[in-house]
């Protein structure tokens, strides 16, 4: 869903993991935001002004590999 702000992207990391990342890339496949996760919440609250406005896929990654990945787009 398009969303103007604050955004929380919810989580859980895989059983065993206590830290991991989530990782933006534009559409152009071009890594544009790294943000480290722990196991100790389970969500990331960002400022969308932290971002350009655009469309971007996102995907936790625990242990080197991907978790899962979704897709937000940031309108102003």
């Amino acid at each position: 869903n398009p969303n103007n702000g604050s955004v929380r992207i919810d989580y859980t990391l895989p059983f065993g993991d206590n830290k991991g990342e989530i990782v933006f890339n534009n559409t152009n496949g071009q890594q544009v935001k790294i943000y480290a996760v722990k196991n100790t919440s389970p969500y990331l609250l960002i400022d969308n002004l932290q971002l350009p406005t655009g469309t971007y896929f996102y995907c936790l990654i625990a242990n080197g590999m991907p978790v899962t990945s979704k897709k937000m787009i940031i309108i102003r």
